[in-house]
């Protein structure tokens, strides 16, 4: 219900939440589906980068790279890895809205 009727952001973390509850689950093996981790986080990436959270944002894609890390997959994580970081450097400096208004 709450995938399909919410708005972007509870969406989003519904998402989130999916990802880690598969992740924290010992019985769980990434390397057996790992589309039950990545696809709730390409979603819940998508949903963000409309939203511009970047606080969830780079929490999704440090779950992508340490997922793809644990896949053994190197390009994929550290475009993850990058990823986060563009969100934590948009955290650390943002931008304030007067200076991108044009006059």
């Amino acid at each position: 219900m709450i995938l399909g009727h919410g708005g972007l952001e509870l969406r989003a973390r519904s998402q989130i939440v999916l990802a880690k509850c598969h992740l924290t689950d010992p019985e769980f093996s990434v390397s057996e589906d790992p589309c039950a981790v990545l696809d709730p986080l390409n979603q819940a990436a998508e949903d963000l980068q409309v939203l511009e959270y970047h606080e969830m944002a780079a929490e999704v894609y440090y779950l992508k790279a340490m997922t793809y890390n644990h896949l053994g997959k190197e390009y994929e994580r550290e475009e993850a890895a990058a990823r986060f970081k563009e969100h934590v450097t948009a955290l650390e400096n943002p931008r304030d809205e007067e200076d991108s208004l044009v006059y």
